[in-house]
């Protein structure tokens, strides 16, 4: 390899935790787009409600039911969204790694000036990633998630570095993965 002077080294299990964040934060694109979701069924329910109010009718009657059942069905459905497809996805995810007898697995990245190495400790195989080919790096609570143009996911615990700190780090993606979509909180 070209350059082999490591900035970089972090550790991660892909356990139930780590993979509820991946598939939650995939469901949303953006915390925008969550809040819009969630103010939008909000919004919906006060005018529904709020009109009746002002003219001295009873909250639900007749005339606005239908709506607020409406709004009702849209909040379950976010609810649904937000909270039991990811739960369900990662619940299929896991089973499918038991049945291929891998269960929680440890993967150690490297991230070196020109390269990413990659590590799986189940299948004992190795990649590599070119920062060029990253197109996307956003966050979850514990994890910085990176996909690259062929839409392999490269997940980076926060806790799990051990050499450099997550503030460098974000300061050298924001450098090597120029051309990707950005979207860190402030470090």
């Amino acid at each position: 390899m070209e350059n082999d002077t490591l900035r970089f080294e972090n550790h991660l299990v892909y356990d139930r935790s780590c993979l509820m964040q991946i598939n939650r934060r995939s469901m949303f694109r953006s915390r925008t787009e969550l809040y819009l979701w969630l103010g939008t069924v909000i919004g919906m329910l006060a005018l529904t409600l709020i009109p009746g109010a002002a003219a001295g009718r009873p909250l639900l009657n007749d005339s606005n039911r239908f709506d607020f059942i409406i709004v009702l069905v849209l909040g379950a459905l976010f609810l649904v969204l937000y909270f039991g497809v990811p739960a369900l996805y990662t619940s299929t995810q896991l089973k499918r790694q038991q049945a291929n007898g891998m269960g929680d697995y440890e993967i150690w990245l490297r991230f070196y000036d020109d390269r990413v190495d990659v590590r799986n400790s189940a299948t004992h195989e190795e990649g590599h990633f070119d920062y060029a080919s990253i197109k996307k790096c956003t966050e979850s609570e514990d994890y910085y998630l990176m996909q690259d143009s062929a839409r392999r996911l490269l997940v980076v615990r926060k806790a799990g570095f051990t050499k450099g700190s997550p503030a460098d780090f974000q300061r050298f993606m924001a450098q090597k993965a120029s051309g990707a979509k950005i979207q860190w909180k402030a470090a």
